[in-house]
């Protein structure tokens, strides 16, 4: 074979058998695709399984329900000073003398010295407070004829104060009703003398105090976007034999924080003792501003 040919033959088979010796190293070393993806790869779904927990296992691991994240209700409060147009009737018994009398709100307006009114209001979800209060202090007015001719003037002092608490039984954007459970106390004290007739310049004076357990409902009702009807009843007895009170007035939204309202209020209270008795009517128009904050 000629000299160079023998060399070239010579190299080929050198190179080929290199070739076949890396091979066989890289075969030795490095296990084929599929081996290495099983032995050192978890697949995807494994790994998925043990290092991220599902969705649903997820959300309930680390993000709390709804009701647990959601914001508390806030505090809203409310309070209304208002006039009560107040009417007087009914019978004051002071030791063993009875008197019946009757005064309008013209009556007593005349004759009023101070008079204070208001009520207040916190309500936080279906849960909320309710306070009122009242004080108004009479001169001596008319009250009635008198024995023989005389007349029988009068002079009332009274103050009542409720504190209640309710919850909102249905809540609507058109109706509401709340029930209502509380106390209220009251005192009056009242003198009474006669001017003109055989008993001329006679008068007798006495007071008394009570606490009332009491209880009813309120219902509103959104007649248009800025109107609203309310209704109010209560009954009670504890310190009184009887006692109760209806209420209907009509709000108009002036602002976002301010409400005109306006309406009709009747109180009755029925007991006393034996050196006081007291059965007490109040009517009459009321009229309000509500301020919200």
């Amino acid at each position: 074979m000629n000299p160079c040919l023998r060399l070239v033959v010579i190299g080929l088979a050198f190179l080929a058998a290199s070739g076949a010796r890396s091979a066989v190293v890289a075969a030795q070393n490095s296990p084929p695709d599929s081996a290495t993806a099983a032995v050192l790869t978890s697949p995807d779904s494994a790994a998925a399984a043990v290092l991220t927990p599902p969705d649903s296992a997820a959300a309930a691991v680390l993000t709390p329900p709804d009701s647990a994240t959601a914001t508390a209700p806030e505090w809203q409060y409310e309070f209304t000073p208002y006039l009560w147009l107040i009417g007087l009737d009914g019978t004051l018994t002071i030791g063993p003398r009875e008197e019946e009398f009757t005064a309008s709100f013209s009556d007593l307006f005349a004759k009023l010295r101070l008079g204070l009114m208001g009520v207040f209001e916190a309500r936080r979800g279906q849960w909320g407070l309710i306070a009122d209060g009242m004080y108004f202090d009479l001169g001596e007015t008319a009250a009635g004829p008198g024995p023989g001719g005389g007349t029988i003037e009068a002079g009332v002092t009274e103050q009542l104060y409720s504190a209640a608490g309710f919850w909102r039984a249905l809540d609507r954007p058109a109706v509401t009703l709340d029930l209502i459970v509380g106390a209220r106390y009251g005192r009056i004290a009242a003198d009474f003398s006669i001017a003109g007739g055989p008993r001329d310049g006679e008068s007798r004076s006495g007071s008394r105090y009570w606490v009332d357990a009491i209880a009813g409902g309120r219902a509103a009702y959104r007649i248009a976007p800025r109107w609203r009807a309310t209704g109010y009843l209560e009954a009670g007895a504890g310190g009184s034999d009887f006692t109760w009170q209806a209420l209907g007035v009509v709000d108009f939204q002036l602002t976002s924080s301010l409400a005109a309202r306006g309406g009709y209020r009747y109180l009755s209270i029925d007991g006393g003792t034996d050196r006081f008795d007291c059965d007490l009517a109040m009517g009459g128009f009321l009229l309000g501003l509500g301020i919200l904050f």
